[in-house]
């Protein structure tokens, strides 16, 4: 269960939220802030969410297989 909200529910939510932060921070001027939002916290929450989403398929199939 945990890893279904991580996977379909958290990750692609904090990457939102952190993609619209960088978004912010590069037009109000703080460019360098924004890029690391973008490139760095975005992807790691991107990366999160397929790792669980992944884990889940995985943990489903050999539920199943049994």
């Amino acid at each position: 269960m945990v890893l279904a909200f991580l996977g379909l529910v958290a990750g692609p939510l904090l990457a939102l939220v952190c993609a619209g932060m960088g978004l912010y921070l590069v037009l109000t001027g703080k460019t360098i802030a924004g890029i690391i939002f973008l490139l760095v916290l975005t992807q790691v929450f991107i990366g999160i969410g397929l790792w669980a989403y992944s884990a889940r398929k995985k943990y489903a199939l050999s539920q199943n297989v049994e």
